[in-house]
């Protein structure tokens, strides 16, 4: 899938999810923030869960990142 693909289709998949932090957002697969979102995010339904936390600027993904992970633990209790 393409750059201009990714932008629009980032939301449709998982594949596209994580490829679009990997190749949009630049963010390295080995970073903390990678494996958390690889490890957490499992359906469609988990990344319009993420998205509600994003406020569309890339620089944000590990803010982002966090209050979603911190949300989905008080969801848990």
């Amino acid at each position: 899938m393409n750059y201009d693909q990714l932008l629009e289709e980032w939301e449709q998949s998982r594949e596209n999810f994580l490829d679009f932090m990997i190749h949009v957002c630049g963010l390295p697969v080995d970073s903390k923030t990678y494996k958390d979102l690889d490890r957490t995010i499992n359906n469609i339904e988990d990344i319009k869960k993420w998205g509600e936390f994003f406020d569309g600027d890339i620089e944000n993904i590990t803010a982002t990142t966090e209050s979603f992970l911190t949300f989905g633990q008080r969801e848990a209790i």
